[in-house]
């Protein structure tokens, strides 16, 4: 009459690992983006600067 349709604990340890590391790593390549952003800013402005 009732049946088991809940994942195994290993299943949802296993699934929450993936998007967490899903998560570091999107945090980190964004972290990096922004590094890279503000970097080409600051060449674009002393070109800038050294242009006047």
């Amino acid at each position: 009459m009732f049946s088991n349709n809940t994942p195994a604990p290993l299943e949802n340890l296993a699934a929450f690992a993936v998007v967490f590391t899903a998560a570091v790593a999107g945090t980190i390549a964004f972290q990096k983006y922004i590094e890279m952003v503000r970097r080409d800013a600051r060449v674009a402005a002393q070109c800038k600067n050294n242009e006047s």
